[in-house]
């Protein structure tokens, strides 16, 4: 009897990892390339706040002035600042001014940490 329990328990404890790994590859409905930042651009590093969607876990974000350094994302979102959630690893202070180059992509995806069962749009940056 023990047997067959500690049997079942593997065998569920097999799916939940499963599905687990399922979620992670997941993370992104749909990416869309929107633009390249071939110069330095300036972005202030931030932290979201609680009840706020942060990008597959990471709460770090860069807030970047899209009215002046991105203008064609301005005139879609109509938002004078953007978050740009780095897709690699940064080892800023919160609150810190720097300059970053590289890839900007939208991604849709429910992976956003709010209770919501909806799909939100993030803009990425890969460096």
């Amino acid at each position: 009897m023990k047997t067959i329990a500690i049997f079942i328990l593997g065998l569920l404890m097999i799916s939940c990892s499963d599905n687990q790994d399922e979620v992670s590859l997941n993370k992104c409905s749909e990416s869309t390339l929107i633009q390249e930042l071939t110069e330095n651009t300036p972005v202030i590093v931030k932290f979201v706040e609680d009840g706020e969607p942060f990008y597959d876990g990471s709460k770090i974000y860069y807030e970047v002035d899209a009215e002046t350094y991105l203008p064609k994302i301005f005139e879609q979102s109509q938002n004078k600042y953007i978050r740009l959630f780095p897709i690699n690893k940064t080892n800023h202070d919160i609150g810190t001014e720097i300059t970053v180059k590289g890839t900007i992509t939208t991604c849709v995806t429910g992976n956003h940490g709010l209770l919501t069962n909806n799909y939100i749009a993030f803009y990425l940056l890969e460096q």
